[in-house]
């Protein structure tokens, strides 16, 4: 057995009628036995049986998980299902989380605050997306209206501001921002998809 280290972060409750509306719960850090592969090679059979159900709840969910990221195409099949597929989805996850932290979230909310008016943005709508970024989006994920301009104001960003420097080291930071800002438009564009979807039902 290997001990997993988790943190887990929460939003404001927004149900007016719970006793903790308007109030964040703290960052959580908690941990749980993981298993190695020398764990699994010394299980009975019955608990492998378990295993197995555990596995398959996994790739149910990730299938559905599939159709929900592509919900607009109608002729969508989730077909490649499987513990590899699975595999690559959760390393792909990981490196992402790694490069979205707290702190490199404030570095670019921080840098699109500043750079913003190249775009035609105003100090307050600079300073309103530099909120947004460092909550992680959090503060739009249901509002599919906002999600589509802060999409659209990244994709410029992003497009725009290479050509725009002028100073090495201004680039230089933009280039170690570059893989968050990329990040913010696809999980902008899931957001609207996931919105979409639940609009519909």
């Amino acid at each position: 057995m290997k001990t997993v280290n988790v943190k887990s972060f929460f939003r404001k409750v927004k149900d007016a009628g719970s006793v903790h509306y308007g109030k964040k719960r703290p960052d959580l850090e908690w941990s749980f036995d993981g298993y190695t592969d020398t764990d699994l090679q010394s299980m009975a059979l019955s608990e492998l049986s378990k295993v197995a159900t555990i596995l398959n709840d996994s790739l149910e969910k990730y299938g559905k998980n599939l159709l929900l990221k592509n919900g607009e195409d109608w002729e969508y099949v989730p077909v490649d299902v499987t513990v590899n597929a699975l595999f690559a989805d959760i390393m792909a996850e990981t490196t992402r989380t790694r490069t979205v932290t707290k702190e490199s979230l404030a570095l670019a909310g921080n840098f699109y605050e500043k750079h913003a008016h190249i775009i035609g943005k105003l100090p307050a709508a600079a300073k309103a997306g530099n909120n947004v970024i460092a909550a992680k989006l959090s503060m739009i994920s249901g509002n599919a209206d906002s999600l589509r301009v802060m999409l659209d104001s990244i994709d410029k960003f992003i497009l725009v501001i290479p050509e725009s420097l002028e100073s090495a080291n201004e680039l230089e930071a933009f280039e170690t921002s570059l893989p968050v800002f990329q990040w913010l438009s696809n999980e902008c564009a899931e957001l609207i998809k996931a919105t979409n979807i639940v609009d519909s039902l």
